[in-house]
């Protein structure tokens, strides 16, 4: 038996990077997945958006593993669109027992005085705002059913650190730490449990955006702003010497949290960064 056979998860920013690994995972050990993704530019996001197809792609390699898929294309600032979704998940598969708070966005570096409020804005709205959207949507579901649950909130490594050129994103991730603590506290009599779990630099799309390399590499004239120098330069602050971690490794840390082998393990916070973290 798999650890999540019968059970239901509802991913968001499921249509490539993270998401994508983070549906893979979950079906592979017997989840039904509902992925939900914008598959369209937001325009503080400094990288390349999902698109429809990639949305389809990550839905065509979970149903590899032989278990039930919903794609839901939608927006997670729009509760409704999230409320839906649940509500799909629980009329085809029967229940929704698990919360992966995945999308977000990571903007082009600014300093703090010269950020656009409308920039500032939408980071947060999508970051911090869109995870709250998504944790009560399962929280609201779950409660209904009377059943226990797990969700994670996807953080950063900018959840407990400062960033110069990244404050609008810092403050977004930061947010979440009190998010996943109070929800933790709030849904603790009901057995519905929420962590946080905090990437470093990871090897999807985002990591190669420009916004990334632009803040990795001030120092550096354009032309030198390449991926092979940011990942020497990102190498220097792991103990390990990694540029990056794989997507694989923070559905790995996901799929132990939203599993029965976490059972007494709320409002937490995992970093899975190479020790990018360690102060």
């Amino acid at each position: 038996m798999s650890r999540f056979d019968g059970k239901t998860a509802l991913i968001t920013g499921a249509a490539i990077g993270q998401g994508r690994a983070h549906a893979v995972r979950l079906s592979s050990e017997g989840a039904n997945v509902i992925l939900f993704d914008i598959c369209a530019p937001v325009a503080a996001a400094s990288h390349v958006a999902a698109t429809v197809a990639d949305l389809e792609e990550t839905a065509r390699l979970a149903r590899a593993n032989g278990h039930g898929v919903i794609t839901r294309v939608g927006d997670i600032r729009d509760i409704a669109a999230l409320r839906e979704a649940v509500a799909a998940g629980e009329k085809e598969f029967g229940t929704v027992d698990i919360g992966v708070a995945n999308a977000g966005v990571t903007p082009s570096p600014f300093t703090g005085v010269d950020v656009t409020e409308e920039l500032f804005r939408e980071v947060v709205d999508v970051n911090t705002f869109g995870a709250w959207n998504t944790v009560r949507a399962v929280a609201e579901a779950l409660l209904v059913q009377g059943k226990p649950g797990a969700i994670t909130v996807t953080g950063s490594g900018a959840a407990y650190k400062g960033y110069a050129g990244l404050m609008p994103y810092v403050v977004s991730k930061h947010a979440i730490v009190g998010l996943v603590k109070s929800m933790a506290k709030e849904l603790g009599p009901a057995r519905i449990r929420v962590n946080a779990v905090h990437p470093g630099t990871v090897n999807t799309g985002m990591f190669g955006g420009v916004g990334m390399v632009d803040l990795y590499l001030p120092d550096l004239p354009q032309d030198e702003r390449t991926i092979e120098n940011m990942r020497l330069r990102t190498a220097k602050g792991s103990p390990m010497g990694l540029s990056f971690v794989e997507p694989e490794d923070l559905a790995a840390m996901v799929a132990f949290l939203v599993s029965d082998d976490a059972q007494h393990i709320t409002g937490g916070e995992f970093k899975v960064d190479g020790g990018m973290g360690i102060a």
